[in-house]
Order: structure tokens, then C-alpha cells, then sequence
């Protein structure tokens, strides 16, 4: 559902000129978590493999679950993230997932569902 949520974020039209693909392993989670996870960016839309290593990735990353929500939800920056030891590059740069996460709007707590 994370993943879910992220899609929820991301800014389509501003994404359509990205293309990404992303491997994560996630560490610290619960049993029932995935621990493996490919995230792809495609004509502005984010599709998440669980359980899945990409075949081939832009870069891969070893997150812990709580560097993962604490990216998730706008609370830091993969940078941050790499600084506290809660994110190691295992191949490729930061920078692809530096493009993924300035691609993520934040939205507003108190925002309307619907208007009149």
C-alpha cells in the first residue's frame, strides 16, 4: 500500500518525461512485507512490483522500512536518508531516486474532498 500511496503522489504530467526503474530492498519490516520491490516509472505513471528484483534497474537501493516511510510520506530526502545510514546505494547513483522523489507533490493535511 506504500507504494499505492506514492503513486497517489506523483505528479503525472511532470513525470511523462521521466522513465525510472528502481530496485529496492526493504529491511526492518514486518514478516509479511515484501523484502524485495521493483518500482517503474512510465508515461507519468508509477507501477510497483512486490517480491520482484528488477532484471535490469536505473539503481538499486537497500532502504530500511522506516527510511522508506519517513520518504513516503515527505518527512526527508533519500540524502538524508543515505547521511543516517537508513539508505545504501547498492548499484548505480542517488540521483534516479533523487528525480523520483522531486517528482512527489505533497499535499495539504486539511485539503477538500470535494468542493461545490
Amino acid at each position: 500500500m506504500l507504494f499505492d500511496y506514492l503513486g497517489i503522489r506523483l505528479n503525472g504530467p511532470d513525470a511523462a518525461e521521466h522513465a525510472l526503474t528502481l530496485g529496492f530492498t526493504i529491511t526492518g519490516g514486518l514478516h509479511r512485507d515484501p523484502r524485495q520491490c521493483t518500482v517503474q516509472l512510465r508515461n507519468g505513471v508509477l507501477v510497483h512490483t512486490p517480491h520482484a528484483a528488477p532484471s535490469t534497474a536505473d539503481a538499486t537501493y537497500t532502504i530500511t522500512r522506516t527510511g522508506l516511510n519517513d520518504l513516503a510520506v515527505g518527512n526527508t530526502t533519500p540524502g538524508r536518508l543515505a547521511e543516517d545510514g537508513d539508505l545504501t546505494v547498492v548499484s548505480g547513483t542517488i540521483d534516479p531516486l533523487n528525480t523520483f522523489n522531486g517528482l512527489l507533490d505533497t499535499f495539504e493535511y486539511w485539503f477538500g474532498l470535494t468542493t461545490p
